[in-house]
This record gives C-alpha cells, sequence and structure tokens, in this order.
C-alpha cells in the first residue's frame, strides 16, 4: 500500500426488503486522505484561535434567558397579586387620586 495507489468502492445497505442497489463508484487514493488530514488540522487550528467566539456565544445566550427568567416572573408575580386584590386595585390606571372639579355658571 502506497499513497499512489487508488481504490474504488461501492456501497449497499441491507434493510427488511432485501439488499438495495449498489452506490455510484467512489475513487480514493491515500494521498487525498494525506491532504485532506492537513487541511483539517488548519481549520481546527483556526477554529481554536477564534475561541472567543465559542466564549461569547453561550455567555449572550445565557443573559438572554435570564432576563427572560426575570421578566417572566416579574409577570407571575404581578398577576399572582391581582388574584387577592379586587379588580379594579389592578387597574393599570390610577382613579383614585384625580378629583375633578365642577364648575357651575
Amino acid at each position: 500500500v502506497t499513497k499512489s495507489d487508488s481504490y474504488k468502492y461501492q456501497i449497499r445497505g441491507y434493510n427488511k426488503h432485501g439488499w438495495t442497489s449498489y452506490t455510484q463508484e467512489k475513487l480514493i487514493s491515500l494521498n487525498a486522505i494525506s491532504i485532506d488530514k492537513f487541511l483539517t488540522l488548519g481549520l481546527a487550528k483556526t477554529f481554536v484561535d477564534n475561541k472567543y467566539v465559542i466564549v461569547i456565544g453561550p455567555l449572550f445566550v445565557l443573559v438572554l434567558l435570564i432576563i427572560v427568567m426575570i421578566l417572566g416572573f416579574i409577570y407571575v408575580k404581578k398577576t399572582r397579586l391581582c388574584q387577592w386584590k379586587a379588580a379594579s386595585d389592578c387597574e393599570s390606571l390610577d382613579y383614585q387620586k384625580r378629583q375633578g372639579q365642577y364648575r357651575g355658571n
């Protein structure tokens, strides 16, 4: 086996209906595998060099999740408090401190 050797292969599978037909021939050589290995090592090194992307992304998602949980907690607490009070106490507009003045002619 040398780097200049080339190999052809075909694949077929077996299922409940029997054997399937063969796939198209694939040609592979050991030289191509070693070249791909060097390419993937270079890509992996570049990916590790950009490790700040790996750290910042999950932290951003975590902060968003915490914000959503806090807002959900506030909403549930507000609705729970409104269940114990009269309906007029939970209105968003405050009418109790307003006093109208009537001017008669």
